[in-house]
């Protein structure tokens, strides 16, 4: 299946949404958000079907973007 980014920039919360996540038993992972050559910003993965949590989520931790690729990024 397919993995979307959720775009957050600091790590504090992107690693905040990736507990988050695991509290509801949804697996996802903290990277360097792909794409951003050398910069501090973050990014939270998990699997496409998780897409409408993500939207819910947004405002709570200040998700930039979600990006359903990393050829979105």
């Amino acid at each position: 299946m397919s993995q979307i980014y959720a775009v957050i920039g600091p790590i504090t919360t992107a690693v905040r949404l990736s507990k988050e996540l695991a509290k509801r038993r949804i697996p996802s992972k903290v990277v360097h958000t792909p794409g951003n050559n050398g910069g501090c910003s973050y990014s939270v993965m998990t699997d496409e079907s998780r897409y409408e949590l993500l939207v819910s989520l947004s405002e709570r931790y200040r998700i930039k973007q979600i990006l359903k690729s990393d050829s979105d990024l």
